[in-house]
């Protein structure tokens, strides 16, 4: 009979020959996918060329023609996709099985470091990174440090208080608040590690998300939100709720909600405070700085306006190279004026700012008008 480290070992090695086993195949379909994109842009350049020579689509169109080919290598490149993210998601729950739910216990202090650059403060566990929320919002901006995720975490649906944001139960319209000390201007990166079953229900909050508020030298990268559920206000994304400072390579797959408050009338209705505006699956406001090689795929919907694949309003700054493939809804309320409008792939409302390079696959509603495949702009 072998001994308890003999067998820990043994699972161990299981898991890494499963894991690379994994990877392997994940790598060849991406190769099989660049491969497919590749063959369709060579065929469709094959036709313009053909065309321009006289030669008609008809006698293209058999069963060997350029049609038919182009339409299997689209079809073996969307298999290639599905195939990659089933693959992805065994990995995830490989990973998470061996991690213990976060009980709601916070840490007394980070699991190393100094917090600077060479030496960054090190999170390994949920306790840690409720550590780290705490610290910021007790007005611990963190500007200049550093900070290193270095294990996957699960945080067992446990209600989690956002990293800084300062529009906890409000039920009068206040605007964002720049001035506010609980706001995180460090830098945290997630090394690719996923953090799962993130549960945020604040439905008279704004400013919510994994981080509250990121501040203008904030900098969140490489952070992986694989599942959950996120319920606000007003301001409301997987990885920030507001941010001037800079996000990047960040995946979101946790589904974001905003709420209307009941019996919301007159003037605080006009001005957006009752209903539930700018969910974003990265980040529900924008005020400046930059969103980059983001993707998402959680569900975002707004009972009322501003509902954004990846912003829910980009108000200033810009977005690069970002994907959703989450479906968008914006939903109508009788009683509400301005909801159910304003839905975008990528961007729900821009006030201001920049949108290159982004991409959107899902669908985008808006029960009463106004929606846009990337943006729904002002006006």
């Amino acid at each position: 009979m072998l001994k308890r480290e003999e067998k820990e070992q043994e699972i161990v090695l299981k898991q890494e020959k499963f894991l690379f086993k994994k990877i392997k195949e994940v790598e060849q379909l991406r190769l099989k996918k660049e491969k497919g994109i590749t063959l369709i842009a060579l065929i469709i350049t094959i036709i313009i060329l053909i065309i321009l020579a006289g030669i008609t689509i008809v006698a293209l169109s058999g069963e060997n023609g350029i049609l038919n080919q182009a339409s299997k290598a689209k079809e073996e490149t969307e298999k290639a996709e599905e195939k990659e993210q089933e693959d992805l998601k065994e990995l995830e729950q490989i990973i998470l099985a061996n991690i213990d739910p976060w009980t709601g216990e916070i840490a007394s202090n980070y699991g190393g470091g100094t917090g600077e650059e060479a030496d960054p403060y090190i999170i390994e566990n949920a306790q840690q990174l409720a550590y780290l929320a705490q610290k910021v919002n007790e007005g611990e901006t963190y500007e200049g440090k550093y900070f290193k995720i270095v294990n996957s975490i699960n945080l067992g649906g446990m209600d989690w208080t956002p990293i800084g944001g300062s529009k906890d139960n409000k039920e009068q319209f206040e605007d964002i608040d720049w001035n506010t000390d609980k706001q995180f201007k460090g830098v945290l990166d997630g090394q690719g590690n996923i953090i799962a079953n993130l549960r945020i229900n604040k439905p008279n909050s704004g400013e919510i998300g994994l981080i509250g508020a990121l501040g203008e030298t904030g900098v969140a990268r490489n952070i992986k939100i694989s599942s959950g559920n996120i319920v606000g206000l007003r301001w409301v994304g997987a990885i920030a709720g507001i941010s001037k400072g800079t996000i990047e390579n960040c995946t979101n797959s946790a589904n974001v909600k905003t709420v209307s408050l009941e019996n919301y009338t007159g003037i605080q209705q006009q001005s957006g405070g009752g209903i539930g505006i700018y969910p974003g699956g990265i980040v529900g406001e924008v005020d400046a700085g930059t969103i980059t090689n983001c993707i998402n795929k959680g569900e975002i919907i707004a009972e009322g306006q501003g509902a954004g694949g990846i912003i829910g309003n980009l108000f200033n700054g810009e977005v690069n190279n970002c994907e959703n493939n989450g479906n968008i809804i914006s939903i109508y309320t009788e009683n509400i004026e301005y909801s159910g409008v304003s839905s975008g792939g990528i961007v729900g409302y821009v006030t201001n700012g920049i949108v290159e390079s982004c991409v959107n696959k899902a669908e985008i509603i808006a029960e009463k008008n106004r929606a846009g495949g990337i943006v729904r702009t002002n006006g």
